[in-house]
This record gives C-alpha cells, structure tokens and sequence, in this order.
C-alpha cells in the first residue's frame, strides 16, 4: 500500500496542474499497489476539485473511491491525540489535518512510502526517527 496525499488526489484529475497532473498520473497507472489515504485528504481534495472543476471533478474522484484502487484509512480517538501531538511538534512547518492524518496512518500500518507533491513529507518523520518515501 502506499500513502497518498490530498495534492495527488487533485492533481490526478486536474490537467491545470500541468506538471503534477502528468507525473501523478504516470505514477498512479504504473503501480501495481493499492493506495491510502483518509477521509480527511478525500475532504481536502472533494473541496478543491469542487471549486476547480464543479462536479465533474468531485465525481472523477468518487468514481476512484468506488474502483477499489484507493482505499479510506479510518482513524481512532487515539489517533485524534497523536494528530495533536505531531502539528504541534511541525508547528513551524506547518502540518495540517490531513498530513498529520497521513502520519498517523503511516505509524500505525508501518508504511514509509508517500505518493504526494507536498515537500514537507521530506520534513516529516515516522514515530520520530523513520524519513518517508517520498513518490513521485
């Protein structure tokens, strides 16, 4: 499984996002793997594919959701805690919702490869000690 980001899940159905668009799209249709996200990159990417493209966008997405290829990791109350924890520590980054999410998700299921275009996941660490993969 590989993590995936809120930019990547905007970019995929985005061609404005001229370089990203092409360099996620390449990168989703040539892994084999299943990707990851939570609710809360789906929200983030939801709101802006609303506003760029309407619908359309928002249904490209949902249609992704329900082929299987991108799955919802749901987080506990525990990770609610964890999530504090990490956007105080990143405060000078700074880390939003959705990337403590990912961290979070990335603790908990052991992962370290990250399909997104925020630089920060190259800022991040895994239980404070591991760097992420960071793809594309």
């Amino acid at each position: 499984m590989i993590l995936t980001d809120a930019g990547v899940l905007i970019a995929l159905f985005e061609p404005r996002e001229i370089n990203n668009h092409q360099r996620c799209l390449s990168t989703f249709r040539q892994t084999d793997e299943r990707l990851l996200t939570t609710l809360a990159c789906v929200t983030e990417a939801m709101y802006f594919l609303g506003s760029l493209k309407g619908w359309p966008g928002q249904k490209n997405l949902w249609k992704l959701l329900a082929s299987d290829s991108l799955q919802i990791f749901d987080l506990d109350s525990n990770d609610l805690s964890r999530m504090t924890s990490l956007m105080e520590k990143y405060r000078d980054v700074p880390m939003d919702f959705a990337d403590a999410s990912l961290v979070v998700a990335a603790e908990r299921l052991n992962l370290r490869r990250v399909f997104t275009i925020d630089s920060d996941f190259h800022i991040y660490r895994i239980n404070g000690k591991k760097s992420f993969e960071v793809i594309p």
